[in-house]
């Protein structure tokens, strides 16, 4: 927020932002009102690729435990995998598997399983997976929400898109274009035919709902519930739940170690519930 200049060393030389990726020599491009900048190699950079598949297997997206950052680098590398639908086609490659160093038959055999285990998901966790610019894991609970399946979300067009809550006009642009790739469509195809699957998300109309027409933040840590599962239930009572504190926002959840989210919430005078009186609600309701 603010640059020290009395605490720069005298020997500081300025920054020469490169004019091309140091990895695929793309032209790097840094747009008018934004702070990064970026390689517009896309699939063609092979930095951009591994971390896309490092990003599908994490934690909060497919959660393919035993499948880490190194192993995945390595399959890349050695010409295995290419794409995210790659990894369904380990099975595949097992003798090939088992020579690379520190990896043996139980290791080959725990990732398989842990790549077949993948396969049951949720649309939410498919959606952040896929790593489209500007979609984070709160707008893709709640594309998966508004949609109620992927083929709806792929056909949207912007008005459908930006209709969804808390999505604007840019990251409405990205889905768009993301999902009008010939490639990342080709890829989802693969994915799908490979046995990736979710439950069709229960869509409920929000008219007469307790929260309906109220907008909701989630801060802090709760210990009944994930603040996952705590935006599912004010979602289903009718709230809308958004990332940031408004003069708009109706209530403030606020578990353990709320920060700044707090302190605005306060400063505004808007409501703020904590982890207790939320419960009591649910039960309520």
């Amino acid at each position: 927020t603010r640059v020290w200049i009395d605490e720069r060393p005298d020997d500081s030389k300025l920054v020469d932002l490169p004019s091309t990726c140091p990895v695929c020599d793309s032209p790097v491009v840094l747009p008018e009102g934004e702070a990064l900048a970026r390689c517009t190699g896309g699939l063609i950079c092979p930095a951009q690729q591994t971390e896309a598949l490092i990003h599908f297997v994490s934690r909060r997206a497919m959660d393919i435990d035993g499948l880490g950052e190194r192993w995945l680098i390595s399959f890349f590398e050695q010409g295995l995998i290419k794409t995210v639908a790659d990894i369904y086609q380990l099975h595949k490659h097992q003798d090939e598997m088992i020579t690379f160093e520190k990896l043996g038959e139980k290791s080959v055999q725990n990732i398989i399983e842990a790549v077949d285990a993948s396969k049951k998901t949720t649309l939410a966790r498919f959606i952040y997976a896929l790593g489209i610019r500007g979609v984070g894991e709160g707008t893709a609970q709640n594309f998966a929400q508004q949609f109620g399946d992927l083929d709806s979300l792929m056909s949207a067009d912007m008005d459908a898109l930006i209709a969804t809550p808390d999505v604007g006009t840019i990251t409405a642009e990205l889905t768009y274009e993301f999902f009008r790739a010939p490639h990342n469509v080709e890829v989802i195809e693969k994915l799908r035919a490979a046995g990736v699957h979710w439950d069709t998300v229960e869509q409920v109309a929000s008219d007469g709902l307790p929260l309906d027409g109220q907008t909701w933040v989630i801060t802090g840590a709760l210990a009944s519930m994930a603040r996952d599962e705590a935006k599912a239930k004010l979602q289903a009572l009718g709230a809308k739940v958004v990332g940031s504190v408004s003069a708009k926002t109706t209530a403030l959840l606020a578990g353990e170690k709320a920060g700044s989210k707090l302190t605005k919430a306060e400063k505004l005078g808007v409501k703020v519930v904590g982890e207790d009186k939320f419960l009591a609600m649910l039960e309520e309701s």
